[in-house]
Parts: structure tokens; C-alpha cells; sequence
């Protein structure tokens, strides 16, 4: 049985082999990243968990999934190879990193809370806690665990985790003429947030899609 570690030894591990597999040394980071070198250092050495976004921009920088820097590889590969028998259960451990509002957009406390599983067929990048109540109309009521696959685009229609003037929420994306972008509520009692139109200067950012979600994860 392989001895529990925490999500930060897990990630220390990660990041210190994909740096040793590509040649990668602290101070590439950060410059690639325009974070502080303290920061980096305190990645590399355990001390500190990375926020959701630094997190996505680390996976972009080493062209790997979320899963290649939050996952145990020694602990997959203990499992792996075991033949039996027994048929498994399929499952994804996905890192549940912090909340979202589904109100009014506010920033997001993107701490890591740990993992939440979910179902073999759900391929998701990563798990927000959703608050508030401007997407009941689809069922997310507050608390509820929303799945994010990463992507810097989604269709028209679908359900994205955003971020729009550094503040994150999630929301029905539209794409109107002339370039507008509507970020949609699921309840009547929020109005729509319009992006776009002349003298306009909120981007909106689009941190991934919503794939799936499930009640509330203590």
C-alpha cells in the first residue's frame, strides 16, 4: 500500500520531473510565467500550492494536462499493471480548486481543496465549487461541485467558467453580431452581462467548459 502524500509533495514531485524531462530550470518559469522567483521556489520545494490560473498556465508552459501536475504518478503506477479477475470501477480523481459564482462576478478563492471523483466517463481538467444561485435554472444550485474541462474556447450556447476583469463566474456564453459576447444567468433575477460594443474594454477570458457537476462535496 503506498503511503498517502499531501497535495503539495504530489505537485513538488510533478513539477520537479517535467523540469528535469524538458531542461527546464526555475528561472525559464519565471520569466515564461512573470511570476516571482520566491514563487517558483516555494513551488518547486513543496511549500506552496499554485492557484487555479497559475496552475493552467504551468500545464500550458509544460505542454501537459492538469492530471500530469496534480496527480501521484507513484501511486498510478502501483495500481497500474495488477491484473485480476475483477473488473474495475473507472474514475477520474479530479483536483477540486477552490470556488465560483454563479451570481454577480466576484473573485474566486482558487485554493486547492483537495480531490472529488468522479465517473470514468466525465473527462474534466479540474472541479470548482459553485455559490450562489444564478444557474439553478439548470440545475447548479450553491455548493454544488462543477466540472471544468480546460479550453481557451467554447461554442455558442454552452457553459463556460470565465473570467472577465479578473473576476470569475460562470455562465451561458452567447456570441452575438458585431463581436458581442453575452455571458448568460440561468434564473430571471440576474440580467445579462454584455461584452462588447464601441469604447468597450472588458475581455473576457474563458477558463474551460463546463462538462458535468454533482451536489454538494464536504
Amino acid at each position: 500500500m503506498p503511503k498517502e502524500v499531501s497535495a503539495r509533495e504530489v505537485f513538488r514531485r510533478n513539477i520537479k520531473r517535467l523540469m528535469r524531462e524538458r531542461g527546464i530550470d526555475q528561472a525559464r518559469i519565471v520569466s515564461a510565467l512573470s511570476v516571482t522567483a520566491s514563487t517558483v521556489s516555494d513551488w518547486v520545494n513543496g511549500k506552496k500550492y499554485p492557484r487555479v490560473e497559475a496552475m493552467q498556465r504551468l500545464a500550458d508552459f509544460f505542454e501537459c494536462s492538469l492530471f500530469d501536475l496534480t496527480m501521484d504518478a507513484e501511486e498510478s503506477r502501483h495500481h497500474a499493471g495488477h491484473g485480476s479477475d475483477l473488473m474495475p470501477i473507472v474514475s477520474n480523481r479530479v483536483p477540486l480548486l477552490g470556488t465560483i459564482q454563479c451570481g454577480v462576478p466576484t473573485f474566486a478563492e482558487e485554493n486547492f481543496e483537495g480531490y472529488v471523483e468522479a465517473g470514468g466517463q466525465i473527462k474534466a481538467d479540474f472541479a470548482l465549487r459553485a455559490r450562489g444561485d444564478s444557474m439553478t435554472g439548470i440545475g447548479i444550485q450553491d455548493g454544488f461541485v462543477v466540472f471544468i474541462r480546460k479550453q481557451p474556447t467554447v461554442n455558442d450556447g454552452d457553459i463556460a467558467a470565465v473570467i472577465l476583469d479578473d473576476e470569475a463566474t460562470l455562465k451561458r456564453v452567447r456570441y452575438l453580431a458585431g463581436g458581442m459576447t453575452l455571458l448568460q444567468a440561468e434564473n430571471p433575477r440576474y440580467a445579462p452581462i454584455l461584452i462588447g460594443g464601441e469604447n468597450e474594454t472588458r475581455v473576457v477570458q474563458v477558463l474551460g467548459k463546463a462538462v458535468a457537476y454533482m451536489g454538494l462535496v464536504q
